[in-house]
């Protein structure tokens, strides 16, 4: 064989090769980027950062869960129950305000008749910079309108081979999860007493209480501006339900032993300050319901609740309870505050 037929015959090949892993990868679209599941296959819905997009893209939906893993383990279909909606569930573990907002706008340029967000606000969140993103390395070419880049999906080995794994799920006999199920975590974790304090160190105890400089309120105003505030403004039609998620009690023990009670109270406070007066943003706090957060048979760590606690959430907010005020959060975390340094943490840990 000369030189030239040999080249032909390569480029032939690589033609071949590349044409075959396009065409899997766009029919199966396992990141579901250009369509819904095929009614023939069956998918794991996993990889959120990557699939996420191609849920708000192709879905009808007028309802979205978003935000980190407290809000996980929400019940879509609870949800449809309580506010007569069709929803769908993208969180991403971790997320700044800065990623789940632009993820809702995202949601927004595909379906503008979104009638509800629920989103957390959690606190390890609100004290960051406006652009923090919590990752590095986004899956970008999924999240835009640009068809010419998604060469870096079509052509991707790594998602052959989750095209690979969509049909090998489907011979399996498995079936696509529904969104309930997608993203909960509650089914794989131990709660209690016994699970939360094996992972919990207590903090040494600190004299010298922690106060919010003129930096961390600059932050944390630029932060709840640009990505929240903003946000409900740019849509008036929608009703944003935001909420503190209620950590547990091992939190408080470390916030009152780091004598943080009042940072923590400060912060809420300026949130609210920032939010409450946008006449369709809703703020719901849970901490006064101290024999919830007392109770480890609640959490699988310090920081993470039950999918019954999600429930209790969801109701609540269908029912307007423990729904924060313009008149009222600020004696609201006052008592809070004064609550928490009251408390006789040996009870849970002596």
């Amino acid at each position: 064989m000369n030189a030239k037929r040999w080249g032909i015959l390569c480029l032939s090949t690589i033609a071949v090769c590349i044409g075959f892993i396009a065409t899997v990868n766009v029919v199966i679209d396992p990141f579901l980027h250009f369509h819904k599941p095929l009614a023939k296959l069956e998918y794991p819905l996993l990889d959120e950062r990557y699939i996420n997009d191609g849920i708000m893209r192709n879905y009808e939906y007028d309802a979205v869960i978003t935000g980190t893993s407290m809000t996980q383990n929400f019940s879509v279909s609870q949800m449809n129950s309580l506010f007569n909606v069709t929803a769908i569930k993208v969180a991403n573990s971790g997320a700044t305000f800065k990623e789940s907002a632009d993820g809702i706008e995202r949601a927004f340029s595909y379906n503008p008749n979104i009638k509800a967000i629920v989103m957390s606000l959690d606190l390890t969140r609100i004290n960051r910079g406006k652009d923090d993103m919590e990752y590095s390395d986004y899956p970008t070419y999924l999240y835009d309108r640009n068809y010419l880049n998604d060469a870096e999906y079509v052509l991707n080995l790594q998602v052959l081979l989750k095209s690979v794994a969509v049909v090998n799920y489907t011979r399996a006999g498995n079936k696509t999860v529904s969104f309930d199920m997608y993203q909960n975590f509650d089914q794989w974790k131990s709660h209690g007493a016994a699970t939360v304090l094996s992972q919990w160190e207590r903090m040494p105890e600190i004299s010298d209480e922690y106060r919010l400089t003129k930096e961390d309120y600059d932050q944390i105003v630029g932060n709840v501006n640009q990505n929240l505030a903003g946000m409900a403004l740019t849509h008036p039609g929608t009703e944003f339900y935001f909420f503190f998620p209620p950590y547990s009690i091992c939190y408080w023990d470390s916030l009152k032993r780091t004598a943080q009670l009042n940072a923590d109270a400060e912060m809420k406070k300026k949130v609210c300050e920032l939010l409450l007066s946008i006449p369709n943003v809703h703020i719901y706090d849970f901490s006064d319901n101290v024999s919830m957060i007392e109770n480890l048979d609640n959490y699988s760590d310090a920081l993470h609740y039950s999918a019954a606690v999600n429930d209790y959430i969801l109701e609540s907010m269908s029912e307007g309870k423990h729904e924060l005020k313009t008149d009222t959060y600020e004696a609201y975390f006052d008592d809070i505050r004064n609550k928490y340094a009251e408390y006789d943490y040996s009870q849970i840990f002596e």
